[in-house]
């Protein structure tokens, strides 16, 4: 009769935990899963084409910024110029609906960390 109840007792916590869980997954939020890449110099981030939903920069010293272009290899096709005036501050995009790099995203940086978010 033990055992019998354990056992109602660890199903009955089986099934209410995971009620009461609710619905936490990457994929329900609106971007869903996108990978994430950090480059701290003029670089490929992205060597195929992708969609843009975010970009980040992290200023390490003051006048920092970071060119963020649709190429795979050399910087043309400029996306976006981002820039931050204060040292360890950071200055954040996000884009809705996504930006489409056909060629891939090349950052050029000066000073900063450049975050990318992309599919």
């Amino acid at each position: 009769m033990k055992k019998l109840m354990l056992f109602v007792i660890c199903l009955s916590l089986l099934f209410v935990g995971t009620a009461l869980a609710g619905p936490y997954d990457r994929e329900d939020t609106k971007a869903g899963y996108v990978k994430t890449v950090t480059k701290t110099e003029d670089a490929v981030m992205v060597g195929r084409p992708c969609y843009i939903y975010g970009l980040t920069i992290y200023a390490t010293s003051s006048n920092s910024f970071a060119n963020f272009y649709d190429s795979a290899s050399t910087s043309s096709n400029l996306i976006i110029e981002i820039g931050e005036a204060t040292q360890y501050n950071t200055k954040r995009y996000e884009f809705d609906p996504p930006i489409q790099a056909e060629n891939g995203l090349y950052v050029d940086v000066t000073d900063c960390y450049a975050i990318a978010e992309y599919r």
